[in-house]
């Protein structure tokens, strides 16, 4: 018999001007508490970061992605 292991995860998202509520799904965080498991996985690209507009400030995402990398290996 096989056992059903619970799943918790959380999509990771780039939004740059919240005011205009458009967002970037760029990462997924999942934990297994059962199994002791806590892992994601980011998009390294900032081709999606990119398709905000060209004002967008160059190094942003890659700003943005090494501050949560860096949470989520604290955690």
């Amino acid at each position: 018999m096989k056992m059903r292991e619970a799943v918790n995860y959380a999509v990771l998202r780039f939004a740059p001007y919240p005011e205009t509520e458009e967002f970037a799904n760029v990462g997924v965080i999942v934990a297994t508490p059962g199994k002791g498991y806590f892992g994601y996985r980011m998009v390294t690209s900032e081709k999606r970061a990119r398709r905000f507009g060209p004002e967008l400030p160059n190094g942003l995402y890659k700003a943005a992605r090494g501050a949560i990398e860096q949470e989520l290996e604290r955690i």
